[in-house]
């Protein structure tokens, strides 16, 4: 089970060509204190999700 999910996230990083251990990968991440995380996961809605976040509202 775990080798599967292993697998899969494997999968999922080269699909996207953020696999650092990748020969021939030129993906750099950014050190920790310089990420944003809210841009992370607004990116990830888009690329991933396909969200369209001009059209995302948030009612509290």
């Amino acid at each position: 089970m775990l080798k599967d999910k292993l697998e899969a996230a494997i999968a999922y990083l080269r699909s996207r060509n953020i696999y650092v251990v990748d020969a021939n990968n030129k993906f750099v991440p950014t050190p920790v204190a310089h990420t944003d995380v809210a841009a992370t996961i607004r990116r990830y809605e888009v690329q991933v999700l396909g969200v369209d976040n001009i059209k995302k509202v948030t009612f509290k």
